[in-house]
């Protein structure tokens, strides 16, 4: 039957019958498609949801998915209707119904197996493949089933080429229209995915027409007689009209639905979002937290609700009614087996879940606590809330313990303790008792606390107690006069504070009694005030300081440091009397004897006087408790007198040790003088024997004299040498200066270096003076060899001059007082640097 449809070899020699186009229904059946094209394209941006329609779910999908192929379906089918309506050809033409129909639902299906191909998770590629062949094969099978619905006075034959061009045209075309629907949801904008879809509407509405007016390219119609024609006769102008009009209210209808389905679907959207945002809030939640329905039923709740269930936790789940709830937790209730009858308990359970509001706490069987608060909604539900109050419950148990031992201290504490309420003694612990002389409790519980105080003293501790009662807290102890139940007085001190005890306000009382502090204040006051006794009249200087502020200070420290009384050191800082230099170390010595104690040697140091003027002092001291402080006494003497003592001593010594030592060196110079002039005296002799044994003109003799000169001098210095350091030799005798000065010049001339000159002037009126010949001696050798050494390196010269001199109103120095009349003056100069002023004044010690 197939081969029927295509021309055969005789169908070529008969004419076939001329046809036409309506050229505005041709215009009007491409926009049909078009528009039918993009109401599809509109559904396609639902067809995920098809797809998961496919596998079980998504009503949303699949109504996505019927409005597509429904509409793509409808817009293929008007497209072909209305352009055969285009055709003039001058024959009456009727339609087969069912086929007509056939056609339609080849067209409607294969648009929704396209979509659906396409909503799978296939590869691009493959669903295109297959879409596009669906959607080719479905425009094609469409088309011609609409053309054998065609009955005319005639035949219709294809042409097998175009017929086949005309399926590979509706093939691809629509595979390419496919595959912009697929990258619609590539693009970035609103606008860009409104022309795509356009685009695609456009080209999917070209590719129906192309291969519709395509296949009518292919189709010929032969004039033939069939007898009288069975199917419906329809108007071509109202029945293209009729169709396009039913074809826009049918997708017009079409888009109205994807509008509202869309609008429904954004709502359920935001609706899945609001409830996936309160799922996360309530998993949130710290506490367990439920929510049950009006019937009960469980809705949602959160891991820490469950958690609360511990091995039943899987049967928390949605749907399980509050009944069954209560039983999955009962098992985990601790003493859950001491309940006689479980059938009352949840008969009481299920009454206290019908109040508005419920709170209570439950007991787990591993210890925990839990608080389980319960609203009533006003739908009806229920919102339950479960809190893990282990740990203020463990809190609550540590307070009732600490208040139990609190209570126990009090009633062991060596004060007495009052509480009172209301002005009267609810409360008093043993100490309290024993203090009051009460023999029990009762003698004083209940008795307005007034009673217990000195009747000139009531009024002020009446405000005092409504300052209590107010909240306030009076921690500074008061001296108060309290009385004995047998009426006696005694010295107490006194503090308070308002506190809660048992539930009620009420204040605390402790009472010291300070009878004995008293007797021991009284008798230390009267030993404080000898040892001030003591302390004033002591000739030492004694300073008493608390953190180095002076808190005594007695009458010999006032004078010690200038102060114009005791009392103007009192208050001042003990650094003030310290050098800046020795503050630091001073600091450090403080810290050290408050942690380890005073040494027992005093120790010496520098102090400084009102005045700044530094002194020498020697200093002791010892920690003690002043006033109730801790302190350091300082026993400080000036030893400025001691220092000035030792330093005249220690110079005495050292020019005693200085004499000592020159002595020392004169006797071993007399002995080396000896010795040498034992070796000169033979050859003394020796040389004077043989040269009065020699010839006058003996060519030796001026050689031989000369020695004998030399040798002659040579005895001269040691004559001299031993003549100084004669240590005995210190009685006066009248003797020439200037030749005693000659003779230390020939001493002292050898030891100088040559880049020193000495002069030397004599005054020939000069005499005789009475003079130690060894000092005078000593004193030009150990002034000249001095100047020597000092200008050491340096061409220098020492000028020694010998002169008379008269004074007739005598001279007073510092040295000597002379009295009036005529001297002889040694003086001494060099042109060194010269002598300062503290050295000049020790220029008559030894040297």
């Amino acid at each position: 039957m197939v081969n029927q449809w295509f021309l055969s070899a005789g169908d070529i020699a008969v004419e076939v019958i001329p046809y036409s186009y309506d050229p505005v229904i041709v215009a009007a059946s491409i926009m049909v498609a078009i528009f039918a094209s993009f109401t599809a394209f509109q559904f396609s941006r639902h067809i995920g949801a098809a797809g998961r329609n496919a596998t079980g779910g998504g009503a949303t999908g699949a109504l996505s998915l019927a409005g597509g192929a429904l509409s793509m379906g409808s817009g293929i089918w008007s497209m072909h209707f209305i352009a055969v309506q285009a055709v003039n050809m001058g024959h009456e033409m009727r339609y087969d119904v069912g086929l007509t129909v056939l056609s339609a639902l080849f067209a409607i299906a294969a648009s929704g197996g396209a979509f659906w191909f396409l909503a799978r998770p296939y590869s691009r590629a493959v669903r295109l493949a297959a879409g596009g062949a669906l959607m080719g094969a479905g425009i094609g099978a469409m088309h011609y089933t609409g053309m054998a619905a065609m009955q005319i006075q005639g035949v219709i034959r294809y042409d097998p080429l175009l017929f086949a061009v005309s399926v590979v045209v509706a093939v691809t075309l629509s595979a390419f229209a496919l595959s912009l629907i697929l990258r619609e949801s590539e693009m970035a904008s609103r606008r860009g995915r409104l022309l795509w879809r356009l685009t695609g509407a456009a080209l999917m509405g070209l590719s129906v027409s192309a291969m519709h007016y395509t296949g009518m390219a292919a189709t010929f119609f032969l004039p033939a007689h069939r007898g009288s024609l069975t199917g419906i006769e329809i108007d071509q102008e109202i029945a293209a009209a009729t169709v396009g009009l039913c074809a826009v209210i049918l997708v017009s209808l079409s888009m109205a639905a994807l509008a509202i389905e869309s609008r429904l679907q954004l709502s359920r959207r935001a609706l899945s979002r609001s409830e996936s945002e309160l799922d996360v809030a309530i998993e949130a939640i710290s506490e367990g937290f439920a929510q049950f329905d009006a019937n009960d039923r469980l809705v949602r709740c959160n891991s820490r609700f469950r958690s609360f269930f511990g091995e039943n936790a899987y049967r928390i789940v949605p749907g399980i009614d509050y009944r069954n709830v209560v039983l999955a937790g009962a098992g985990r209730r601790d003493k859950m087996n001491e309940i006689e009858d479980f059938d009352a308990y949840m008969a009481e359970r299920m009454a206290q879940h019908e109040q508005k509001y419920l709170r209570f706490e439950i007991k787990l069987a591993d210890g925990v606590w839990v608080q389980a608060s319960e609203r009533r909604t006003e739908d009806g539900g229920t919102v339950a809330v479960r809190t893990d109050i282990t740990a203020l419950k463990q809190r609550e148990a540590a307070l009732q313990e600490s208040e139990a031992r609190h209570r126990q201290l009090i009633d062991y504490l060596p004060d007495g303790v009052l509480i009172r309420c209301d002005g009267e003694i609810i409360y008093a612990n043993a100490a309290a008792l024993a203090m009051y002389g009460a023999g029990s409790p009762e003698e004083l519980i209940g008795t307005p606390m007034l009673d217990r105080v000195a009747a000139g003293e009531r009024g002020e501790v009446a405000d005092r107690m409504r300052q209590l009662a107010t909240g306030e807290t009076i921690t500074v102890q008061r001296q108060r006069t309290h009385l004995r139940l047998d009426g006696t007085a005694m010295p107490v001190e006194v503090s308070g504070l308002g506190f809660e005890w048992e539930g009620r306000d009420a204040v605390l009382t402790i009472i010291r009694d300070v009878t004995r502090r008293r007797q021991r204040d009284e008798a230390l006051r009267e030993s404080e005030a000898r040892y001030r006794g003591l302390i004033e009249h002591s000739p030492d200087s004694v300073l008493i300081h608390h953190h180095g502020t002076i808190a005594v200070a007695n009458r010999a420290a006032a004078k010690m440091y200038g102060a114009d009384s005791a009392a103007a050191l009192v208050g001042t800082d003990l650094l003030d009397r310290i050098p800046v230099g020795l503050r630091d170390a001073v600091r450090a010595l403080i810290d050290e004897d408050t942690r380890n104690g005073f040494p027992e040697a005093p120790r010496e140091s520098e102090h400084l006087r009102m005045d700044g003027t530094p002194f020498p002092i020697e200093i002791t001291g010892l920690a003690l408790d002043w006033h109730g402080k801790p302190s350091h006494m300082l026993i400080v003497r000036d030893i400025t007198v001691r220092r000035q003592q030792e330093a005249a001593r220690l110079a005495l010594e050292d020019r005693l040790q200085r004499s000592e030592r020159m002595e020392a060196l004169g006797t071993l110079a007399g002995g080396t003088a000896h010795e040498f002039n034992n070796l000169l005296m033979p050859i003394i002799g020796l040389t004077e024997i043989v040269l009065e044994d020699m010839p006058e003109d003996d060519p030796a003799a001026p050689n031989l004299g000369m020695v004998l000169k030399n040798a002659n001098h040579a005895a001269g210095l040691v004559k001299k040498i031993l003549a100084f350091s004669r240590s005995d030799d210190r009685q006066t005798a009248a003797a020439g200066l200037p030749e005693m000065v000659d003779e230390a010049i020939d001493l002292l001339r050898p030891g100088l270096p040559s880049s020193i000159a000495l002069e030397v002037t004599v005054d020939g009126e000069v005499g005789k003076v009475m003079a130690s010949r060894t000092q005078i001696h000593q004193i030009l050798m150990n002034i000249g060899t001095n100047a020597a050494h000092a200008m050491e390196g340096r061409v220098g010269r020492i000028r020694i001059r010998v002169s008379a001199e008269a004074h007739p109103d005598g001279v007073r120095g510092r040295i000597v007082n002379l009295p009036p009349g005529r001297y002889a003056r040694l003086s001494i100069a060099d042109n060194g640097n010269g002598i300062d002023a503290e050295t000049l004044q020790r220029i008559f010690e030894p040297f």
